[in-house]
């Protein structure tokens, strides 16, 4: 397990991999992903996205080509990973509730979000962390988070 990519850091990135890293960058870190996938946002325009998926790190990094391939979005799905030396991998929304008010982030919002194949699916999102837990069964099963924006809706780049 990798040390230096552990730590979730909301508007920053995942320990020593930061938002707005080329996709050059982080493959010097990681390696080839074992996975690549291309979307397009909408089918009205051509606004396209590369997700990289490392099956290992239980980890999918997102490249999008209006931000010149950087990175804008990291998703984790295991317990291994951290925000402020707490693992919320499994936990039940009043697990996470009670911690995210125990670190003062008090704007969180809860919405189900059901699915075909996931009825129970459910979100928590903080807009001052730019990070949401995705529930399934009440559980978390994936973090999902990107960088910060500045005042004029541009983003706000760590490195």
């Amino acid at each position: 397990m990798r040390k230096d990519i552990i730590e979730i850091l909301p508007g920053t990135g995942l320990g020593i991999i930061k938002f707005g890293m080329e996709r050059n960058q982080v493959k010097m870190i990681l390696g080839e992903p074992d996975e690549k996938d291309v979307f397009f946002m909408t089918e009205s325009d051509d606004s396209e996205a590369e997700v990289w998926y490392y099956d290992e790190d239980c980890l999918s990094l997102s490249f999008d080509a209006a931000d010149n391939w950087r990175l804008v979005t990291i998703e984790i799905d295991h317990e291994k990973y951290t925000f402020q030396n707490t693992s919320f991998f499994n936990k039940n929304k009043l697990e996470v509730i009670t911690a995210l008010e125990e670190l003062n982030v008090l704007d969180f919002k809860h919405e189900p979000v059901p699915m075909e194949e996931a009825p129970n699916h459910e979100l928590i999102s903080s807009e001052s962390l730019g990070i949401n837990f995705w529930f399934d069964d009440d559980l978390v099963t994936e973090i999902q988070w990107g960088p910060f924006f500045n005042a004029d809706e541009s983003v706000k780049w760590p490195v």
